[in-house]
């Protein structure tokens, strides 16, 4: 489970504007991600599919961006060194990078390619598309008949093309937007493919569904911090395994509320500890007093942990003793959290063993509850992207501009 330390500074202040939590949680409870029943009900098919391309394929390259790339990608990042089946990723048009990830690829014949998009439209990932089908030949490939989709339903691009082409479909509910489709299949396909069961992913969404006072802390937290004119919000992941799993977070909290007519919200920002105290803990500590901090733990024990010599003990001018590398990070994490402290710089402490996939699932899903409700507390919707669409209409413009 997910253990919530706030410290002091983070309590005791009356929000400025009275908010109806109860009805902006059960807003957010009867929205479409919230439905574990209804998503979790193709899970046999996604374990079915995730079956047959195991047993075809060596590894997989998903081609997806945004909501569909940070939750495999977290997945990838904590559990994918010790999977069989190898995943690579690629999500932006960068030919370097294209071309680079698609060198680690030993087989191609034997690589299954994996589309992801919501809209069945994303620029990116149908450019992506358009680029491997190019070099069909060139790799020996047939790229539809090594392929699985992952869109909405409808006759968008990428549907069409797998109904033209006979590629399987898994399809993401038209209620489930993007970054918070963790419990589709664009999280739970990736998972089976790792060869981790979702049974208790969505065990620990069903708990974190269960944990209003839990969500309405977080909520009034972040809700007070604002009030308070805390204008940048960090996340400090003291795991470089569960960096991407932050930066979902940092995608869902700005698409679902920096709105331009809703109310002002602070911006984002993912740290890495201990790397990031070299670099703008400073700047945190002693610059503008305008940020609230969250700090995220791995309290997972499931690594191979050298013990440390006479010279950690020389350095600290102590007798020999038995340390552990996870003793200096702890050591390290706890002076970040005292010096927090002695400023009085609100933060929370996230902590929980993330080799449980049960603690996966109470994460994503209490994060998706907690940045939902606040949306709502703010009158605002948290479910669309207004910004985000402008770009996307302004590139595909400047794209048929060009000659």
């Amino acid at each position: 489970m997910i253990s919530i330390q706030m410290n002091e500074s983070g309590r005791g202040k009356d929000l400025s504007h009275p908010i109806d939590f109860r009805s902006a949680f059960n807003q957010a409870l009867g929205s479409g991600f919230a439905d574990l029943d209804g998503l979790s009900s193709s899970r046999l098919d996604l374990k079915s599919r995730a079956s047959q391309v195991r047993e075809r394929f060596d590894c997989t390259l998903i081609l997806g961006i945004g909501g569909s790339y940070w939750t495999p990608k977290s997945f990838h990042s904590y559990f994918g060194a010790s999977s069989s089946h190898k995943i690579y990723f690629i999500d932006s048009p960068n030919p370097r990078s294209f071309r680079s990830t698609l060198d680690k690829i030993e087989d191609f014949k034997k690589c299954h390619f994996l589309f992801v998009s919501k809209s069945g439209g994303t620029l990116e990932t149908l450019s992506l598309l358009s680029a491997l089908l190019s070099l069909e030949s060139e790799f020996g490939i047939q790229v539809a008949q090594q392929a699985t989709v992952v869109c909405s339903r409808g006759e968008n691009f990428l549907q069409v093309w797998a109904r033209e082409k006979k590629v399987p479909v898994l399809e993401i509910p038209m209620e489930v937007g993007g970054r918070y489709s963790a419990f589709s299949p664009v999280g739970v396909f990736p998972l089976e493919l790792l060869g981790l069961s979702s049974e208790n992913f969505f065990k620990g969404a069903f708990a974190a569904q269960k944990k209003r006072d839990e969500i309405e802390s977080l909520v009034t937290f972040n809700l007070r911090s604002f009030d308070s004119q805390k204008w940048i919000t960090q996340m400090w992941s003291y795991s470089e395994s569960l960096l991407p799993v932050a930066q979902w977070w940092q995608q869902i909290w700005s698409e679902s509320l920096a709105k331009k007519d809703g109310s002002r919200v602070s911006s984002p920002m993912v740290c890495c500890g201990p790397r990031d105290q070299h670099s703008n803990f400073q700047q945190l500590l002693e610059g503008e007093y305008d940020k609230s901090v969250y700090v995220l733990q791995d309290l997972s024990a499931d690594f191979d942990d050298p013990v440390l010599g006479e010279v950690l003990s020389a350095h600290l001018d102590m007798p020999l003793k038995s340390f552990k590398l996870s003793d200096v990070l702890l050591a390290e994490l706890e002076g970040f959290c005292g010096a927090l402290s002695e400023k009085e710089i609100p933060y929370v402490r996230l902590g929980g063993d993330f080799s449980d996939l049960e603690v996966w699932g109470e994460f994503f899903m209490m994060w998706q509850m907690t940045v939902a409700t606040m949306g709502h507390c703010l009158k605002m919707n948290p479910y669309d992207q207004p910004g985000v669409e402008l770009g996307k209409t302004l590139a595909r413009q400047y794209l048929k501009s060009m000659k």
